[in-house]
């Protein structure tokens, strides 16, 4: 790599003057990385960020390493040709053909080594290789297995009285106070168990398969695709909904960003509204790379009740009620089960 060109310190400070100081922090040690791990690269504001690429083996495009990007709340570091990259930490999100991003919340919970790998891999691409086809995306999510996990679970609360209690009395502080969303809402039965209660019930889902599948299996009620780690692209402006019932979707979200989508849900929720969560208990963070003879890649964070409180307290939350019980052997995975009621003041 030739000698680079950087931008002048005060060029960049006006750039990044009108974000919040936490994320100017994170593009700042980024801009810091990048100087000593590529430091013939050429910097531009382009695109709305930071843009750095390499002029010896192209422009902007051909010759990206990668871009800073600040968002109202994180900070997207994106990589136009992250489908070439490994990604052994499972960073990077998605789906266009060949760009990748990573979402970087707070300065503290970055993984600092990991973006290290990812910009060093992005600066030492060749793009004369860059005609060979893409790898085959990793299958992320619920897409692959949405049928079968349709199958197994979509009449699960004919198995669950703790849950059907439970959900009666949601239902009945909730039916009166507007839409109260179904958070992760898979096939849909939580949304239809509402809805069948008198409550204005609708599901959102990661995972467009599901989303497809909880409309053909619930004619009639609303399903949209979302990530509750921001709600504004549905859209869901703040103090939108009556109450929210999120079963095992924030098991999906790593530790360091479960204050973050919370803060998300206290946001949407109206004053009065209630957040009943579930979720396994425990300490650990299972992966699976197959289920039910399908590749997937997804992750199940476990956590205690006390961590969790925890959590929803950080968020503005005031905790109603904490729960435990037992699984149903027959008709889940053996794990303890956790839930927390808790309200919007």
């Amino acid at each position: 790599m030739k000698k680079g060109e950087f931008l002048s310190t005060g060029e960049v400070e006006r750039f990044l003057a009108h974000f919040p100081l936490g994320l100017q922090d994170i593009a700042l040690e980024l801009r810091n990385m990048l100087a000593s791990l590529c430091p013939g690269a050429t910097e531009r504001i382009l695109w709305g960020g930071l843009s750095y690429h390499d002029s010896a083996k192209g422009g902007p495009i051909r010759g990206a390493i990668c871009q800073i990007e600040l968002c109202d709340d994180h900070v997207r570091l994106s990589f136009i040709h992250g489908a070439r990259l490994k990604d052994p930490k499972a960073l990077l999100e998605g789906d266009r053909k060949s760009k990748r991003y990573v979402r970087l919340i707070s300065y503290e919970e970055v993984p600092w080594e990991a973006i290290t790998e990812l910009i060093r891999a992005a600066a030492d691409l060749d793009p004369s290789t860059f005609d060979a086809p893409l790898k085959p995306l990793r299958p992320r999510g619920y897409d692959p297995i949405a049928e079968e996990y349709a199958e197994k679970y979509f009449n699960e609360l004919d198995h669950k009285p703790f849950d059907r209690l439970l959900l009666d009395r949601f239902a009945a502080r909730v039916r009166d106070l507007g839409p109260v969303c179904d958070l992760g809402c898979g096939p849909g039965q939580i949304a239809r168990y509402l809805h069948e209660r008198g409550v204005d019930a609708f599901g959102v889902d990661l995972s467009p398969e599901m989303v497809a599948l909880a409309r053909r299996l619930n004619p009639g009620l609303r399903f949209e695709q979302g990530d509750m780690r921001d709600l504004r692209a549905l859209p869901a402006g703040d103090n939108a909904w009556g109450g929210i019932a999120a079963f095992y979707s924030i098991i999906h979200i790593p530790r360091q960003g479960v204050v973050r989508a919370l803060c998300e849900l206290w946001r949407v929720l109206r004053p009065g509204g209630s957040l009943l969560l579930a979720f396994h208990i425990g300490d650990e963070v299972v992966h699976l790379d197959e289920w039910w003879g399908k590749r997937v890649s997804l992750d199940f964070t476990f956590f205690s009740l006390e961590e969790m409180e925890d959590y929803i307290r950080q968020a503005g939350f005031d905790i109603l009620e904490v729960l435990e019980r037992a699984p149903y052997e027959s008709v889940e995975h053996s794990s303890q089960r956790g839930y927390i009621w808790a309200t919007k003041s």
